[in-house]
């Protein structure tokens, strides 16, 4: 069996106020992906998840020690840092709620093209050599 993983503890004041600023950029990068999916423009959009992976990575592979946290400046940023999360959380949502109307759209549409498929063979088989004649559709031309 092999030993545990020990993450790495960030414990300095410097240390922290990075983990702030990367939870802050991870925070901006949520709104910004939510904006991209709004607006439709999917390669920006799996950009930022990308990017927003990495981040998630990053803060996984690190475990902070708040309680050197205590001064009115840090309490300050980490209210705001806070904040922006929350905010990131809601966005989140609504993006996770987008991707499953998306999902539940594109399937019924997948469904209905499939439905349409026998339609287009008796076209087809009425229409081609041999065929009955009896479509509408004359793609012989």
């Amino acid at each position: 069996m092999g030993a545990l993983a020990v993450k790495p503890l960030t414990t300095s004041p410097a240390g922290l106020a990075a983990r702030l600023a990367t939870l802050r950029r991870y925070a901006v990068l949520v709104l910004h992906q939510a904006e991209a999916l709004e607006d439709e423009n999917l390669e920006r959009f799996e950009a930022l998840a990308e990017e927003r992976a990495r981040i998630q990575e990053a803060l996984d592979g690190d475990v902070p020690d708040w309680t050197g946290a205590g001064s009115p400046a840090m309490a300050r940023q980490i209210a705001q840092v806070r904040q922006a999360l929350e905010a990131a959380q809601a966005a989140d949502r609504a993006i996770q709620a987008s991707l499953g109307h998306l999902r539940k759209s594109t399937a019924g549409e997948i469904r209905s093209m499939g439905a349409r498929e026998p339609k287009l063979r008796r076209y087809l088989e009425e229409d081609g050599p041999g065929g009955t004649g009896r479509s509408r559709i004359n793609i012989k031309l």
